[in-house]
């Protein structure tokens, strides 16, 4: 592998939606290429940016109206920070940033290295809040939805960024081969937000219907199905021509003892 720099900057993954005026969680640490912490104070600049379209409606050849959205970057802040050894090597430096506008915003760090090389990372997140509608427009009756985390596991709530101008009552349906639920909600454009509660019977993967038309998918963690095998074996080594007796356990995923579990078991030399 070729690394651009001796050291790389850190920051904490962000798995939620934040509002308007609330702070991010992000910490910050700089490591060198084999993930150990820096051994020194090392300044970084940070800079955070906001995607924005520019919408704007043409007549097509047909004479039907075409919605287009230019996308472009606009600067937020740019401040230089100082990520000490100790915070490197313990929990990260914290570095809350507080979003005054509704957008996907860019967190970019860059720094050099003790010989003067480049080297930089870059995350993102969803912040929304305010009035202003930064999103792309889609056409038509298509819609985008935006999951606040890659994964959910039963117990959780999963919430869904809804990317549209309009307020009004949603339906909601939550499907996985068929309907497993559905209800109505109100969407507001200060918060464009679905809750959804996220069940046993939500494992695998959920998709979640709204409005004109958008699907979403959330990827469950299905715990309940899982079960918990433990073998115990008397001796670690046997002689050729002896009879081992083995015993085993199979249990749920709540610790309980599965009844009438089938066990393959496989003797392998």
């Amino acid at each position: 592998t070729v690394h651009p720099a001796a050291l790389y900057a850190g920051v904490s993954r962000v798995d939620r939606l934040i509002r308007v005026g609330d702070e991010t969680p992000f910490r910050l640490v700089v490591t060198d290429t084999e993930g150990n912490p820096a051994t020194e104070d090392i300044t970084l600049t940070a800079t955070v940016t906001r995607q924005v379209h520019t919408t704007t409606k043409t007549t097509n050849v047909n004479g039907d109206t075409v919605t287009e959205s230019d996308p472009h970057e606009e600067a937020v802040s740019t401040v230089e920070v100082v990520v000490p050894a100790d915070a490197s090597a313990k929990e990260g430096l914290p570095f809350p940033i507080v979003p005054a506008n509704t957008g996907l915003h860019y967190l970019t760090l860059k720094g050099t290295d003790a010989e003067g090389r480049e080297f930089a990372t870059v995350t993102r997140f969803h912040a929304y809040g305010a009035k202003e509608y930064p999103w792309r427009y889609e056409d038509g009756m298509r819609i985008k939805l935006v999951s606040e985390k890659k994964s959910y596991k039963p117990g959780d709530t999963a919430r869904v960024l809804v990317l549209s101008p309009i307020e009004g009552t949603a339906l909601v349906t939550i499907e996985r081969e068929k309907i497993l639920t559905s209800y109505i909600t109100e969407l507001k454009a200060d918060n464009p937000v679905i809750e959804i509660p996220i069940t046993d019977d939500s494992a695998r993967e959920i998709k979640a219907p709204q409005l004109r038309l958008g699907y979403c998918e959330l990827t469950v963690v299905n715990k309940r199905d899982r079960l918990a095998v433990e073998i115990t074996k008397p001796a670690e080594s046997y002689r050729p021509g002896t009879e081992v007796a083995l015993a085993g356990s199979v249990a749920t995923a709540d610790g309980k003892p599965a009844a009438g579990a089938e066990v393959t078991l496989y003797a392998v030399d």
